[in-house]
């Protein structure tokens, strides 16, 4: 099916779909005014900006399809304001509904989606400079399917002995415990953090059946990457939580290519490695995007380190690809982050350190750093201060800004 290349990627609430085609309905409200304006001359009475209507076309395809034609369908049919993520209409909040649902038997495992969003905030068009999330958010999904298709094409386990197999399977399991990991954080337990740890397990228990299905096995990794998503995470834990998959993969032994089956062992471990990893620090830059839009990186140092790690996943990605559409997408990624994520610049402060010489409050102390009292609490929660009237001088290095 050709026609599947011409798809671009599109996403409601972060389930993903891809679209072909593009319909809006908008202009001015009107209507006949046989009693007359509020002039009192008869003709066509002007009742404001007609609320914009999106005509959206989902096409729904892959290994795992049923599964996400459900999650899509759940997603339009739940009230409430919606992120609408769109090739040709950019980021925007909308209210969906009027859903029509089209499969045939000519085309198995495709599914088309039809639904109406009306717009309930204003656009942002993905190229517009003004929306650096939207235009990350897109990026990211071409690097997802970039990663899908390179990985789909050169992963496999077929005429490998079993402890080659066996060694594929070893490092699905480490990417389901990776997945674990990242609801550790979590204090309270939900049903959201149930369902990413049952995904999780659910690889496992997968894992014979995925590793003969490249393609399903990488559309799970990505999946339960997005899991995390549904956590009450903000911008900055998530971000955390998805630069951690740098992680994966560290512990791999050489492998000896002496042998095909050697060959192909050491290409599966590759592919896997930068499957996880790549589509890990993908959803870490839209994080960071995110963090920088909400104005949630507090300092220049928490701005230069979120650079310089980002910056080393992606240049080491990079460097071990072969696949000049995952290093395009890549690359792609790495030109909007840099772009939309402030560094050592005069629009954040600098953290420093105070010597502190005597015992005194958080009051006093403030007074003596800034000369106001404004920042008292900034101080306290900075430093994790646990009594605010009796800060001693053991406590030598006082973070302030």
């Amino acid at each position: 099916m050709s026609w599947e290349k011409d798809l671009r990627p599109a996403s409601l609430s972060g389930i993903q779909f891809g679209v072909k085609a593009s319909k809006i309905q908008g202009g001015r409200k009107l209507k006949d005014g046989r009693d007359g304006d509020e002039e009192g001359i008869p003709g066509i009475l002007d009742e404001g900006i007609e609320i914009k209507k999106f005509d959206i076309q989902a096409f729904i395809l892959g290994s795992d399809y049923l599964k996400k034609k459900i999650d899509l369908i759940k997603e339009i049919e739940k009230p409430g304001v919606k992120d609408l993520v769109h090739p040709f209409y950019g980021r925007v909040k909308v209210k969906v509904g009027n859903i029509d649902i089209s499969e045939t038997d000519s085309e198995l495992g495709i599914c088309r989606i039809n639904f109406q969003a009306w717009r309930f905030s204003p656009l942002k068009y993905p190229f517009s400079e003004n929306d650096k999330v939207g235009q990350i958010e897109l990026t990211q999904i071409e690097v997802d399917n970039a990663i899908k298709e390179d990985f789909s094409n050169n992963f496999s386990i077929k005429g490998l002995p079993q402890n080659l197999k066996d060694s594929a399977l070893s490092m699905i399991n480490e990417a389901a415990d990776l997945y674990e990991d990242m609801t550790s954080s979590i204090k309270e337990w939900s049903d959201t953090i149930g369902e990413a740890v049952l995904a999780a397990r659910q690889i496992k228990a997968k894992a014979k059946d995925l590793i003969e299905s490249p393609l399903a096995l990488i559309e799970n990794i990505q999946r339960n990457l997005d899991l995390a998503k549904n956590f009450s995470f903000s911008s900055k834990e998530l971000f955390e939580a998805y630069r951690n998959t740098d992680k994966y993969g560290r512990k791999k032994k050489e492998v000896l290519s002496v042998t095909r089956t050697r060959e192909q062992e050491e290409e599966n471990t590759k592919q896997m490695t930068i499957a996880v990893r790549c589509s890990g620090i993908s959803r870490a830059c839209v994080q960071a995007v995110k963090m920088a839009e909400e104005n949630s990186i507090e300092t220049s140092q928490e701005a230069r380190k979120m650079k310089e790690q980002v910056m080393s996943s992606l240049d080491e990605i990079m460097e071990q690809t072969t696949s000049p559409i995952v290093y395009s997408s890549l690359q792609k990624l790495r030109t909007q982050f840099l772009e939309a994520v402030p560094g050592n610049s005069n629009r954040l402060p600098n953290l420093s350190t105070y010597e502190l010489e005597h015992t005194t409050n958080s009051i006093m102390l403030s007074y003596e750093i800034y000369g106001t009292t404004d920042l008292e609490r900034d101080i306290i929660q900075r430093n994790e201060i646990e009594d605010p009237m009796f800060i001693t001088p053991k406590e030598l290095e006082i973070k302030i800004l």
